[in-house]
């Protein structure tokens, strides 16, 4: 029986190739996958449930895909990508990867674990209900939330940031107004305008009210 990609798989599989047109995803394992258990090896169903795309030199590209993949992980399991592991079991929180290969050329992430298709090929068994989850498209988290700008904080970081109009749940850790933010934000930097400095001429340099602002970062109105 030939091999298939889980649903969830192929549809994320998709979502990329559609982002990013000619880049190269793999699913099902080499040789090398064989040797030991792995979510690339077909479970007992000969169903695949992971997925490596390929990034190679381009970083960028590969954080922007981690990140996408982090912004709903309710059918995944793991992400590996530039030396981190991000796991379920771990809430998804980075942590250096050890393992014989660093993934710095491409991004891998592995579907829900579960107790449906265990193989000794692949170590585990799968969720199927995760099989069956489609995933947002990489800007779909945008026009969800209305696409209106807001500012906001980071903890950790002494700039201003100006969203996109998306609020992610992942990654850079929560905001001052209890969102968890996205990477790609543009700094306030961008316009000329001084890190950590929300007064009213710099959030009116923004195109933005006092009160949008401080809707946000819980700044003083000065």
């Amino acid at each position: 029986m030939a091999w298939k990609p889980a649903g969830n798989i192929d549809h994320r599989t998709q979502l990329i190739k559609a982002e990013y047109p000619g880049i190269t995803v793999y699913q099902v394992g080499d040789t090398s996958h064989q040797a030991s258990a792995s979510d690339h090896n077909p479970d007992s169903r000969d169903i695949v449930h992971a997925l490596d795309a390929m990034t190679y030199s381009d970083t960028k590209r590969g954080e922007a895909i981690r990140d996408w993949m982090l912004s709903d992980t309710t059918d995944t399991e793991y992400i590996i990508f530039n030396r981190k592991i991000y796991e379920r079991d771990n809430q998804f929180k980075a942590r250096d990867y050890s393992g014989s290969d660093p993934h710095t050329d491409h991004v891998h992430y592995s579907g829900k674990h579960g107790s449906t298709g265990y193989t000794s090929a692949t170590g585990t068994g799968y969720d199927t209900n995760a099989e069956k989850y489609q995933a947002a498209g990489f800007h779909d988290q945008e026009r969800r939330y209305g696409g209106q700008a807001f500012l906001f904080t980071v903890a950790g970081d002494d700039n201003v940031w100006l969203s996109d109009g998306g609020r992610r749940r992942i990654l850079s850790g929560p905001d001052a107004g209890g969102v968890y933010t996205y990477n790609a934000y543009d700094p306030m930097t961008k316009a000329g305008v001084p890190m950590a400095k929300y007064s009213s001429s710099n959030i009116a340099a923004m195109g933005l009210t006092v009160a949008q602002a401080l809707d946000w970062i819980g700044g003083p109105r000065v």
